[in-house]
């Protein structure tokens, strides 16, 4: 008997019909990726946000606080003058 056939009861071969699987896509976990800069995490301790965030608050153009930590960084590493 040939792979894939079966008998039934009358003793004739039938080949087995079986749709072929399609692999699926996976669902990627978490956020989207945005191409632009790595992201980089950083824990900082209250009191720090909160120096960040009256320093933002002291800007004119009221930056987020993720904008407030690149700008104090950027600051900080210019009177270094390792940045500019």
């Amino acid at each position: 008997m040939p792979p894939g056939a079966a008998c039934c009861e009358n003793d004739l071969m039938l080949t087995k019909n079986m749709a072929r699987s399609t692999a699926k896509k996976r669902k990627k976990r978490g956020r989207p990726r945005t191409g632009v800069r790595p992201m980089i995490g950083v824990r900082l301790s209250e009191e720090t946000r909160a120096a960040v965030r009256r320093w933002a608050a002291s800007q004119q153009d009221k930056p987020t606080l993720s904008e407030a930590v690149r700008r104090v960084i950027d600051v900080g590493l210019k009177s270094l003058n390792e940045f500019e």
